[in-house]
């Protein structure tokens, strides 16, 4: 469920949370893991995306050993929803990948791709979690303006 549009709440769209912060190693990604994992055992149809493309760490927290990344989806070898990977009491996961240098530096048209992206799973999700990257880049901000909410931590 998304915002109340006319008093309705819109079923349509997941409602997505990005987690941010201003600096790392404030906890954030924990803070995203464990808020996807409390949804996903709450019986929500949660989905975690790790936006911190090129430098994700979320799969560790998560025990999840993904094969696609969400890198994999931009390029068109495969589909959003097939670079999901099962992570424990049901949530879905999306990793940026770790260590993949082309995602560190992604254009903005590729970012926004990235966004829109979102989209194809809203089927299979009720609520989108993000783990936005640290600081002030434009991959932080683009992802804090398309959100419904954010949690920042400080």
């Amino acid at each position: 469920m998304s915002r109340p549009q006319n008093g309705k709440w819109n079923t349509e769209m997941a409602t997505s949370i990005v987690v941010a912060s201003g600096k790392g190693g404030v906890g954030k990604t924990s803070i995203s893991v464990n808020l996807g994992l409390t949804l996903a055992r709450q019986g929500r149809r949660t989905v975690l995306l790790d936006a911190d493309f090129g430098m994700a760490n979320a799969h560790i927290l998560l025990g999840a050993n993904p094969k696609r990344f969400i890198m994999d989806a931009i390029s068109g070898k495969t589909t959003l929803a097939d670079t999901m990977c099962d992570a424990p009491h049901g949530l879905k996961f999306i990793s940026g990948g770790s260590g993949l240098l082309e995602m560190l530096n992604i254009e903005k048209t590729t970012r926004y791709q990235a966004i829109r992206m979102i989209d194809e799973i809203r089927d299979q999700t009720e609520i989108l979690v993000v783990d936005a990257p640290a600081g002030a880049s434009d991959s932080s901000i683009a992802f804090l303006a398309a959100a419904d909410h954010v949690v920042v931590v400080l």
